[in-house]
């Protein structure tokens, strides 16, 4: 259970720091941050595992790409369902995604 809380945290300061860095990636105060770090947290932990079982044939046919569409397609999803997060268009999208996966595989390996 701490591991998820930590989790959390490393999702909402990456987040953050998205935020602060790409001027066409918004997020509109606390609320909204913690709202999306902890749906974040729960669609990484639970539905990514499920989808990427699912779409594992296509995930071999495209040699591993689709996996990365998998990833920026559930991260824009969760993006979009938060009030007060607003992306400018797909690329700022793509960009905020790539920066946040970036920024949480870093501070993962700082905190362990």
């Amino acid at each position: 259970m701490r591991g998820f809380f930590v989790r959390i945290l490393l999702n909402g300061l990456a987040l953050f720091v998205v935020d602060y860095l790409l001027e066409g990636f918004h997020i509109d105060g606390w609320a909204p941050l913690l709202v999306v770090s902890v749906l974040l947290s729960v669609a990484n932990a639970f539905l990514l595992p499920l989808l990427k079982i699912i779409t594992f044939p296509i995930t071999l046919i495209t040699l591993g790409l689709w996996s990365l569409a998998l990833n920026a397609l559930l991260f824009l999803g969760v993006v979009w369902l938060v009030n007060g997060v607003e992306v400018d268009s797909l690329w700022w999208g793509i960009g905020a995604w790539l920066g946040y996966s970036i920024l949480v595989v870093l501070l993962s390996k700082l905190v362990s």
